[in-house]
């Protein structure tokens, strides 16, 4: 994956993917999904409920992530953070929703899984969307080569 000029390729690593919430920092249904992909091999970055779609965005940026997902958030939301986005440079990141009205209008290119959706599958999908390429199975779970601890789950 490359993001804004890193220009590193992320082929054959783990998926590494941004969760926010929408109802609360602790938001029930983030936390789920955030250790449900880890669990699938994801590495997770857990945000909390953003302040604005700027600052998704920038941690977006920040982390270096192949995906970035809300748990039923609303649609407009994540326009805004693809948006900004896409006027860093970042057009390489797979956006999702979990959950959220089916009748909901999404940006084009954003995947919506259903509240249930097997973790393997959403990790699948991402790995497909977001330009990983690796079918290899996920590295066990490390520290961070930075030592950090980041918004991990744990």
């Amino acid at each position: 994956m490359t993001t804004g000029g890193s220009g590193t390729g992320r082929v054959a690593e783990r998926l590494r993917v941004v969760v926010a919430g929408t109802e609360a920092p602790a938001d029930p249904r983030a936390v789920a999904l955030a250790r449900a992909l880890r669990d699938a091999g994801a590495e997770v970055v857990l945000t909390g409920v953003p302040r604005s779609a700027g600052q998704l965005a920038a941690t977006v940026v920040q982390e270096d992530a192949d995906a970035v997902g809300l748990a039923g958030a609303p649609p407009g939301l994540l326009a805004d953070v693809l948006e900004r986005l896409s006027g860093a440079g970042v057009d390489d990141v797979a956006a999702f929703v979990l959950g959220g009205p089916e009748d909901g209008n999404l940006p084009a290119g954003v995947r919506r899984f259903a509240d249930g959706t097997p973790p393997d599958e959403v990790v699948a999908a991402l790995h497909r969307a977001g330009g990983t390429g690796s079918a290899a199975p996920a590295p066990a779970p490390g520290p961070r080569p930075d030592g950090g601890a980041g918004g991990r789950v744990p």
